[in-house]
């Protein structure tokens, strides 16, 4: 869990506007306690409360391109983001070993279009300095929170809570799952479409799922080696009911895990 708050279309000098957003930044600062980072031009102002998990040493947010054109405050986890960079061997000089980066690489290559690639949770905004363009996009099913607001004066703001923007926008809405905004044309788009969305679409589809539970272990231990990604240790607690230790013997066949058995 990281957070991001940001601020596009500055109608405010950035010396008053970057205060404030350091202090907008610090009301969700328990969402990020290891890193505080911030990038500001006179157009843009992005910070970044960091929870270090994957790449602690150098995957410090804000990112940047190698160009530094670039910029991206991202929150969430690319869960497919070592298979993603493998398509950029020799062409993209990756800066760290976040699995954040890829959507840098991603946008430089194919614009907003790269968004169904993601395999993962995320809350991002990215914003392209040269061209003084912001894109701002939300997993597709609204996991990871994001929030946007318009201050009085026009200034528009993106958050991971609610808290960041209250009592500075005058208008602040929910970022719908699925969607993104691109300065160009500054419209949401959705960019998470599927059939089964409809009904009609799907009533008569037959299921692929077997009769049995035989490939069931199988499939938890695959989901388990896409999304248990860490470079940290790690406790988990689990209470007693039957989910609790399935996962935890999963778990155990993906990472350096010891269960220990607690008698009560």
């Amino acid at each position: 869990m990281c957070g991001i708050v940001c601020a596009f279309n500055l109608k405010q000098p950035l010396e008053k506007l970057r205060p404030q957003l350091l202090e907008m930044s610090k009301n969700i600062r328990h969402r990020g306690p290891d890193w505080s980072g911030i990038f500001n031009n006179d157009k843009s102002i992005m910070t970044h409360e960091r929870l270090a998990i994957v790449d602690p040493t150098s995957g410090k947010q804000p990112l940047f391109s190698e160009d530094k054109n670039l910029v991206l405050a991202a929150n969430g986890e690319i869960y497919n983001h070592i298979e993603l960079r493998k398509q950029f061997e020799g062409s993209y000089n990756f800066q760290t070993k976040s699995d954040c980066e890829v959507i840098i690489s991603l946008y430089q290559k194919k614009g907003p279009s790269f968004l169904d690639e993601l395999n993962g949770i995320f809350g991002f905004a990215l914003y392209d300095v040269e061209k003084d363009e912001y894109f701002v996009a939300r997993d597709h099913m609204g996991i990871i929170p994001l929030y946007m607001g318009w201050d009085e004066n026009g200034t528009l703001y993106v958050a991971s809570e609610l808290k960041a923007l209250e009592g500075v926008c005058t208008k602040i809405e929910l970022f719908p799952p699925g969607h993104y905004l691109h300065s160009s044309n500054g419209e949401l788009k959705c960019w998470y479409n599927r059939d089964w969305k409809e009904y009609d679409a799907v009533k008569d589809n037959e299921t692929d799922i077997p009769n049995n539970n035989s490939n069931r272990k199988g499939d938890l231990a695959e989901y388990y080696a896409v999304t248990w990604l860490w470079d940290n240790g790690y406790e988990v607690f689990q209470n007693s009911g039957c989910s609790g230790p399935i996962d935890m013997i999963a778990m155990t066949k993906q990472g350096d895990i010891t269960l220990i058995d607690v008698k009560t």
